[in-house]
């Protein structure tokens, strides 16, 4: 039975074949365009409050849109601060989502549904220790 072997690589006609098409596939593959390296960006703030803050909590959803809570000083009593992201346009204004002003409040939780939907929960000195909530939508 005939067969075709070549100098070049070696092999009869079958392998010829196999090794172009791998050749031919490493071309594509370096053909496709690669992703981009994930890195840290510039960071910025996203409250401007003169009091100090503290224990920050975040949540993003899965098209990128995000909650942070954190508690602040106001000069008087800690409250409880928000601020949205979205990444078209990114991070919004920081606004109070806590206006009850007998006591502390503190150590902020938040959680982020599909929909960008948020609740945010925290623990509030009012005359008794209690949990307070405050939904986004």
């Amino acid at each position: 039975m005939p067969s075709f072997v070549s100098a070049e690589f070696g092999l009869g006609l079958p392998g010829i074949i196999k090794k172009r098409v791998e050749n031919l596939d490493k071309k594509v593959a370096e053909m496709k365009p690669q992703p981009k390296p994930k890195s840290w960006g510039q960071a910025i703030p996203i409250e401007t409050g003169t009091g100090s803050a503290y224990y920050p909590q975040v949540a993003l959803d899965t098209a990128g849109d995000g909650i942070c809570v954190w508690c602040q000083h106001d000069g008087t009593r800690f409250n409880i601060w928000a601020n949205r992201f979205v990444p078209s346009t990114g991070w919004g204004s920081a606004i109070p989502i806590e206006t009850e002003n007998t006591g502390d409040a503190c150590s902020p939780q938040v959680a982020i549904d599909p929909t960008g939907n948020g609740i945010a929960v925290w623990y509030q000195y009012d005359g008794t220790s209690s949990i307070w909530a405050n939904r986004y939508r």
